[in-house]
């Protein structure tokens, strides 16, 4: 519940025991907007009838006992606490006011009439400034007038009328439902964070591996493919890194590479590097047959991919998907088709996966599995034409994988 009061905490001299009874209109001032509502005392208990948000609230203090119950009459249904707790004295000037009393103290400024009440004037100071004043009544010994000289938000008692009243003024009203207070929730886990290589590895493609400062990924890759470099800054600041291409052992950076140092400015920041076979006619440069990317400064995410060219009898795809991530394929009609799954996390020791085949896209897939597969791991499936599998898909979701795809005539 929201603590709608909470710009009536006041500073408050101290306040003896109570030995009066009265009530009155409760009139509270904050950023020029003035509130109303309905205050009872008799004795050491008081009510204050109030809204928040329009809606009907009730405090009940009862100082013998030390309570604060505070009172939903349309969800009849209330909530209770310590007077001396924070929730109270940030819901509650006069209960704020004794205890910030006790431990600041306070200094008497003389008399006032207000609103046709003596009272004694007293200060709140603190590091040499009065921060609140209140008006003390002489007769009921309780604050008839508060103010906040920091912020200028005021609460005062008018209309003041001494009166016996009826003590289930001060009680739960009989069938209202006390609502425990909710349990502070454990804190949430930090998120772990993601492996990088700070130092040097070699992989096959396809490859897919986030890199920190200092770490070199060394990737063989086949130069009769296409190959397919795709790098992401993951780092929250800048990151810069470098690339060098070799085939046997010889670099070829000068020749198949625009912009082998490449700065990424900020967070998600990434870059596309491909390398067209030698072979393919449309190949005007070498190939490589390794890939080397450096990473100087912040984190960056390295995949490569590979596929073999148009034309080619034996089709092969490559690639290295990651979570949530899925990757999607069809099949060509005379192929057979041979699908292949590798485990292969960085973060994790095994990946979570659902695998799909269709005969026809749009009807349900003729074969669906749900499985786990270790890093190294390996699942495969074949298919012959006379089987009529159209398309597949490959959902990752955790962890990560190689997959393989080959159609063969």
């Amino acid at each position: 519940m929201r603590t709608f009061v909470y710009l009536l905490v006041f500073l408050f001299s101290s306040m003896p025991a109570l030995a009066a009874s009265f009530f009155a209109d409760l009139v509270m001032t904050r950023d020029g907007k003035t509130e109303t509502g309905k205050f009872f005392l008799s004795d050491r208990c008081y009510r204050m009838n109030l809204k928040e948000d329009g809606k009907p609230l009730i405090i009940l203090v009862d100082r013998v006992e030390n309570k604060t119950r505070v009172i939903d009459p349309s969800g009849k249904i209330y909530q209770e606490f310590p007077s001396t707790s924070f929730r109270s004295l940030m819901s509650n000037p006069f209960e704020a006011y004794q205890k910030m009393v006790a431990d600041h103290g306070s200094k008497s400024l003389g008399q006032e009439t207000v609103n046709g009440i003596e009272c004694a004037k007293q200060a709140i100071e603190m590091d040499g400034k009065v921060v609140m004043t209140g008006w003390i009544s002489l007769e009921f010994n309780f604050p008839v007038k508060l103010l906040n000289r920091a912020n200028g938000y005021a609460t005062e008692l008018r209309e003041i009328k001494k009166s016996s009243l009826n003590k289930a003024l001060f009680a739960v009203p009989e069938g209202f439902v006390k609502q425990e207070q909710s349990k502070p929730q454990p804190a949430k886990k930090k998120k772990e964070k993601k492996a990088v290589i700070t130092g040097k590895e070699t992989h096959n493609a396809p490859i897919g591996r986030r890199l920190g400062a200092g770490g070199v990924l060394t990737i063989k890759v086949d130069p009769q493919k296409d190959i397919m470099l795709y790098l992401k800054n993951v780092h929250q600041g800048a990151s810069h890194l470098t690339i060098d291409a070799l085939n046997n052992k010889t670099s070829i950076a000068k020749k198949v590479l625009r912009n082998p140092s490449i700065r990424f400015a900020k967070r998600w920041d990434r870059e596309e590097v491909n390398f067209t076979p030698s072979s393919s006619r449309v190949a005007t440069r070498p190939s490589p047959d390794e890939i080397v990317v450096a990473v100087t400064q912040g984190a960056v995410s390295v995949t490569v991919n590979q596929e073999t060219i148009p034309g080619v009898k034996n089709q092969r795809r490559e690639k290295y998907v990651r979570e949530p991530g899925k990757t999607e394929f069809r099949v060509k009609r005379r192929r057979t088709a041979v699908c292949r799954l590798v485990g292969d996390s960085q973060d994790l020791p095994g990946s979570k996966l659902t695998v799909a085949f269709f005969k026809d896209k749009d009807s349900a897939p003729a074969l669906k599995e749900d499985f786990d597969l270790k890093n190294g791991q390996s699942r495969q499936w074949r298919f012959t034409p006379d089987q009529n599998i159209a398309s597949g898909e490959v959902h990752v979701k955790k962890g990560a994988v190689r997959f393989y795809l080959e159609q063969v005539r």
